[in-house]
């Protein structure tokens, strides 16, 4: 059997859903088997997407892009991925809060929108951040005192290394 490094899971004018109503990332039992050397993951548009949970059975997953998930709110389930380096969410509207995040061991890059707390607080907790990108909303603190993206060169290694990521 094949072995899955990136899959793209997308609502598309041709299907109603990619995941079944009310299922969750870990009810997909033929994903969990093919998906052992998933690296990448991208979500989008999965409007009966209600949950993450079991999305830490990908346990090399590196790069998660999701995007237009109305229903997730939390980032807990993305938080217990243990290989996590790159995570944009900056389209997902419905955060909460980046607290679940604080201290993630791996996460290198972040990407997302305005959460509801406006809490910044728990970036500086993460241990190999280097680089954020998000809007200027009324965050509790100064977006540059974080390695904010703006404030890099665009031929700074990290950012070279965030387009690489994000384009995977």
């Amino acid at each position: 059997m094949a072995r899955l490094t990136t899959l793209i899971v997308a609502r598309s004018s041709t299907t109603a859903n990619c995941l079944p109503s009310g299922d969750h990332v870990g009810a997909a039992r033929p994903l969990e088997e093919r998906a052992s050397a998933l690296l990448d993951l991208s979500l989008y548009a999965l409007p009966a997407l209600d949950s993450l949970r079991r999305l830490e059975a990908l346990e090399r997953l590196e790069v998660l892009h999701l995007d237009s998930l109305r229903l997730i709110t939390s980032l807990e389930d993305v938080a217990r991925l243990p290989s996590l380096r790159f995570l944009d969410v900056f389209d997902l509207k419905n955060v909460e809060s980046l607290w679940p995040l604080a201290g993630h061991p791996t996460l290198e890059y972040i990407g997302f929108g305005c959460t509801a707390d406006l809490d910044l607080e728990p970036l500086f907790t993460i241990p190999n951040l280097k680089l954020a990108l998000t809007g200027k909303y009324r965050w509790n603190r100064d977006l540059h005192d974080l390695p904010y993206w703006h404030d890099v060169p665009s031929d700074d290694p990290r950012r070279l290394e965030w387009n690489r990521l994000a384009v995977r």
